[in-house]
């Protein structure tokens, strides 16, 4: 499996829509860094995790052209505005785009893009048709013949879901883990995992608490992802322990 960084950044991205880059130094590319996603690319399919605001240009960007479905953390705009660009998939690919979330997620889905879905009952030309399948998830799936396990994260005021894949996991947008998340991703290799600045947030790690959870879980490599404007790239690279390493857009994985 190949994982792209579609994108890392927090939800306003970086640089702010006014223009402020933070403590974020605007001439290195790696600071340029739209809203969080992943591609997972299987030998025969492309997944996403969570649609950005900014997935048309993510997917434009990285060539990507097949979206056999999506894994939803959570239903925050930052993680599912990009939803309605999956209908050209939809439409090229001759079939619906299978999404997955938990049953919260799913229903915020349907009461914001309620014309997306297959039993939504439309007497309108084919372009305008439902275009997305749901499963809600309840336990352990498989993507393409891949296991996945899902585990709770808490995001302080409202929970989101990781995914522990059979070498690596995502986790973003995360405040607190309990022994139980711990348990799930005892063992993996890779870890992309949530740090959104240097100091503590309200509702998501920052850096001691995140290379805290790294050290307990001790992968080969973890990735620091949704970063905000005051995690500037180069900073972070000659800090950081060796095998942790912040993300950027475009960033290839192999696992």
């Amino acid at each position: 499996m190949k994982i792209t960084i579609l994108g890392c950044g927090s939800s306003a991205g970086v640089p702010l829509v006014t223009g402020e880059w933070g403590d974020c130094n605007p001439n290195v590319w790696q600071n340029h860094r739209t809203r969080s996603s992943i591609a997972l690319h299987t030998e025969r399919q492309t997944w996403l995790i969570d649609t950005s605001p900014d997935l048309r240009y993510q997917c434009l960007r990285e060539q990507i052209t097949q979206v056999d479905g999506v894994l939803y953390t959570h239903g925050h705009f930052d993680h599912i505005g990009g939803l309605d660009d999956l209908k050209p998939f939809s439409l090229h690919q001759k079939k619906p785009i299978k999404i997955w979330g938990d049953a919260l997620t799913i229903h915020g889905l349907r009461l914001r893009y309620p014309y997306a879905f297959l039993d939504t009952n439309l007497d309108s030309p084919s372009v305008y048709q439902p275009f997305m399948e749901e499963t809600i998830i309840e336990g352990p799936f498989d993507v393409d013949d891949v296991p996945v396990i899902p585990f709770i994260q808490d995001h302080r005021y409202s929970t989101t879901l990781g995914f522990r894949f059979p070498t690596w996991a995502y986790s973003t947008d995360v405040w607190h883990l309990d022994d139980t998340a711990f348990e799930v991703i005892a063992g993996i290799e890779l870890w992309i995992v949530d740090c959104l600045a240097p100091l503590p947030q309200r509702t998501h790690s920052h850096l001691e608490r995140t290379l805290n959870w790294i050290e307990r879980v001790n992968p080969k490599r973890a990735i620091l992802t949704h970063m905000g404007h005051f995690m500037d790239y180069a900073t972070l690279l000659a800090e950081l322990p060796s095998h942790v390493f912040p993300a950027f857009d475009g960033m290839q994985l192999e696992v």
